[in-house]
């Protein structure tokens, strides 16, 4: 009988499990994938431009990040990457509009709570 039982709640979880998506964080990111990080910095920063260019961005790639304002996140990876490590994002986790290098670049970014 307990093993019926069992079996029955079990048949009707699994679809449930099986339709239900990653959750979300308390904060939205509504322009793409949450960031983590290694360092961010307002997009008007002294030395910002510099520090892009020695990343290997283009001036008009620089120029654009300027314009874009918010805030700029470098040496970045997905949060769903760092939690797949099983790492903990140790900076501030931004969600972004724009993207540079492979993603390491984030420009236009907010912070956000997960």
């Amino acid at each position: 009988m307990k093993f019926t039982h069992a079996l029955a709640v079990v048949s009707f979880a699994l679809p449930l499990l099986a339709g239900a998506t990653e959750l979300e964080p308390r904060d939205a990111c509504p322009t793409g994938r949450i960031r983590c990080c290694r360092t961010v910095r307002p997009s008007h920063s002294p030395g910002l431009a510099q520090t892009l260019s020695d990343a290997g961005l283009f001036r008009t790639s620089i120029a654009s990040i300027g314009s874009i304002g918010g805030l700029v996140g470098l040496s970045c990876l997905p949060l769903s990457v760092v939690a797949l490590t099983g790492h903990v994002c140790s900076t501030t986790p931004v969600c972004c509009t724009r993207s540079f290098l492979g993603g390491t670049v984030q420009a236009g970014c907010t912070t956000i709570i997960v």
